[in-house]
Parts: C-alpha cells; structure tokens; sequence
C-alpha cells in the first residue's frame, strides 16, 4: 500500500520558478545579472548556474539578429 505523499518537489519548484519569472521577465541581461548577484550572496552555486544561464540568453539573442 502506498502512503500519501506529504510533499510535491516538482511543484514547489515550479511554484518558485513562476515567481522568479514574474519579476524577471521584464529585466534586461545587466538587470538579471544584478538579481541574481543579490539573491546568490549566500549561495555560490545558485550564482554560477544563472550566469550561464544569462550568458546563453545573450547568445541566443546575438544569433537571432
């Protein structure tokens, strides 16, 4: 028999990543940089992670133009 599950992991992730991209969605490649740097004070691995993930984005802009 199975128990009920007490917590949903996939979707307090996609609670917490809505969230972010609702403030984020707006920002510009410098204000992105600029959030992250603030949220990743204590968390260096969060920082490295949304770096690449910018540097992607500005690539894949640069290529579409």
């Amino acid at each position: 028999m199975s128990e009920k599950k007490k917590f949903g992991c996939i979707e307090m992730k996609r609670k917490i990543q809505a969230k972010i991209h609702e403030k984020t969605k707006n920002m510009t490649a410098d204000e992105l940089l600029a959030y992250y740097d603030e949220r990743s004070k204590h968390n260096p691995l969060f920082k490295a992670t949304q770096r690449r993930a910018i540097r992607s984005r500005k690539t894949l802009k640069k290529e579409a133009a």
